[in-house]
């Protein structure tokens, strides 16, 4: 219920009245939330000096601290998480590309060895009569000179470290610089190695017919002698040894090796592609070759 004081009322007089709004003596009397509101005002103003009672700047700049630390926290942890998983696969991915390395190293003292045996036989059939050769050797000979050695080097390493999108991540950029140039110098090899075999097939088929007839009936003797009567067979023995600089070769090889070296210097990998890898040393030249 509310209290009202009535003008028209006598003086002194109080008026209790029901806050339902009912009438009395003429006068409606209408609900008042005055008190309500100075209530909540009073409770606000009374919980607002409460919090300033118990609030302390230092307290809060200290909460403040530790949500911020906690947060860059949690950001630097991701950074090295991250950082680290890209560190160990290049690491991995440059162990691959050593093993690969050295495995094409390996193919290309192959080819050399294949071409040193070719300028080998090519130096003994034209300086010296071939008939006084002993036939073991000339069959040796016959069977090295027919020969064909492919030739191929594989990029898969390097084509994993470009697809994984970590060449960026790479600190040593004239490392990876010098790894790019090691592959181009075994693709210039393969081209090398290509125009040496179509020279080499060529004066192989020149007589092909006729060499065909003489290595199913006639000796190994007749073998020979028809392969020297062919110009172009001549010719390529003579040139053989021209076509591939050897030393440029070897200097080539030099600087790859130290490549090698400074992918394990750098990432400290030890795994070898040479492992399990024997080297013949005397190539084409050990293999027996066809009976006369």
């Amino acid at each position: 219920n509310c209290v009202l004081n009535l003008p028209d009322c006598p003086a002194g007089a109080n008026l209790r009245m029901p806050s339902c709004g009912l009438p009395r003596g003429g006068i409606r009397c209408r609900p008042v939330n005055i008190f309500v509101s100075c209530n909540a005002l009073r409770f606000s103003v009374a919980a607002m000096g409460k919090f300033l009672d118990k609030f302390r700047p230092g307290d809060y700049l200290r909460e403040l601290s530790v949500v911020i630390l906690g947060v860059a926290v949690t950001f630097a942890g991701s950074a090295m998480i991250t950082n680290h998983t890209v560190r160990k696969n290049i690491k991995e991915n440059m162990r691959l590309i050593k093993i690969e390395l050295e495995k094409n190293v390996m193919k290309l003292h192959e080819a050399m060895d294949y071409i040193a045996a070719d300028v080998h036989i090519g130096r003994e059939m034209l300086s010296r009569d071939y008939r006084s050769i002993p036939p073991d050797t000339l069959r040796m000979y016959a069977h090295a000179i027919s020969y064909l050695q492919p030739y191929s080097y594989t990029d898969d390493a390097l084509e994993m470290l470009e697809a994984s999108a970590l060449m960026p991540d790479v600190r040593n950029k004239h490392l990876l610089l010098y790894i790019i140039r090691c592959y181009e110098a075994f693709g210039n090899f393969g081209s090398v190695m290509d125009f040496y075999n179509s020279k080499k097939r060529g004066a192989l088929t020149y007589n092909d017919d006729k060499d065909y007839l003489v290595f199913r009936d006639g000796s190994v003797y007749d073998r020979w002698g028809l392969w020297l009567e062919s110009d172009y067979m001549c010719e390529f023995l003579s040139v053989n040894g021209t076509i591939v600089d050897e030393e440029a070769i070897e200097a080539v090889l030099g600087e790859i090796q130290k490549v090698i070296d400074g992918i394990e210097e750098e990432y400290g990998v030890t795994d070898s592609g040479y492992d399990g890898m024997e080297e013949e040393p005397d190539g084409l030249l050990t293999e027996a070759g066809p009976a006369s």
